[in-house]
This record gives C-alpha cells, structure tokens and sequence, in this order.
C-alpha cells in the first residue's frame, strides 16, 4: 500500500482502496482452514483433538479443548479460530 498510496498511512490507504486489512484476511484464511479441517476426509483433519463434550450449556462453548500455551499470542490464536 505505501507504493501504491504513496504518502498515506496504512490504514488510510486500506480504507480508500476499500480493502480488508492483512490482519483480517489471515484471520479469514484461519477461519476457512479451520472448517475445511474438520471434515473427515481432510488430509489434516488427523492433527485435530477429539472434540470437547460438554453437558452444560456454556456462553462460548468450543468444540475443541486449547491446548497448553506458553505465550498469550499462541494462545490468542488457539482461542479466536478454535471456537467454531
């Protein structure tokens, strides 16, 4: 963006040119890798965790248990896609 919008700040620019930004096409492709991931002829669907079974009904129920992070920026990733 800063070649084509010379001069503009970032965020500027993706609203002029009408874009998503980098952040939230990652997010979507996460998303979308995500949902492919849990049919079951899937090449990775091997890698994911048995699904979470859970009796209650829970405001933000995962389908899948987070595994044990170490730093908050694993964690957050763990959080935002695999709560499909």
């Amino acid at each position: 963006m800063r070649i084509i919008c010379c001069g503009m700040r970032y965020n500027d620019a993706i609203a002029t040119a009408r874009i998503p930004t980098l952040a939230d096409r990652r997010e979507a492709l996460l998303r979308s890798l995500f949902a492919r991931m849990q049919e079951t002829n899937h090449k990775l669907h091997h890698l994911l965790p048995p699904p979470r079974t859970c009796n209650y009904s829970l405001r933000n129920a995962r389908g899948y248990s987070v595994p044990r992070c170490k730093t908050n920026r694993f964690k957050n990733f763990f959080s935002a896609v695999w709560t499909v």
